[in-house]
């Protein structure tokens, strides 16, 4: 099983999912069984059926707030980096109360923005308000919108939903 940082920190157990002899397993029974199901059900998918076959669920505490999300899928022709091994089985995992997944430094370099305005976009990526950005950075709520305005300027977004789609769709979230 190989994971990146990012899984390693979300698998400590905290977050209900972890990793047992090698292999994934969630904290409840239920959400337990219906990965399993969901995994043997990737596995035994043939190369027809793999490029379609996506499954979905959410494990972990019983608020919204405590669950990750799972993506789980078959791969196919990637080879391992042990030898004569081949992986059948991506999971992808998401905190949906973490912050953005996107990289502030590709996202600066992405749009040519200064390093507040990063933090600007970075921000209203995460859910944050103009007020509440204003608050976190110790700046004015007319300065955020001088760099809201310059921020929709380099990136062609109109509003601030568009930018958070953009940024969320960007090329830095796979960092």
């Amino acid at each position: 099983m190989f994971t990146n940082d990012m899984a390693r920190r979300l698998l400590d157990g905290s977050h209900g999912l972890s990793v047992v002899q090698q292999r994934l397993v969630a904290a409840n029974a239920r959400d337990n069984s219906a990965m399993q199901q969901r995994i043997q059900k990737a596995l035994k998918a043939t190369p027809a059926e793999t490029p379609k076959l996506v499954e979905a669920m959410s494990v972990g505490g019983p608020a919204r707030e405590q669950r990750l999300s799972l993506l789980i899928r078959p791969v196919s022709g990637v080879q391992e980096a042990r030898p004569g091994r081949t992986p059948a089985v991506a999971v992808f995992l998401r905190d949906t109360q973490g912050s953005s997944q996107a990289s502030a430094d590709l996202i600066r370099q992405l749009y040519d923005l200064t390093p507040t305005e990063t933090s600007v976009a970075m921000l209203l990526a995460d859910g944050l308000s103009t007020e509440e950005v204003a608050q976190a950075l110790g700046i004015r709520l007319n300065t955020v919108r001088v760099h809201l305005r310059a921020i929709f300027a380099k990136t062609g977004a109109d509003r601030q939903s568009a930018l958070v789609r953009l940024l969320l769709n960007s090329v830095a979230t796979l960092a």
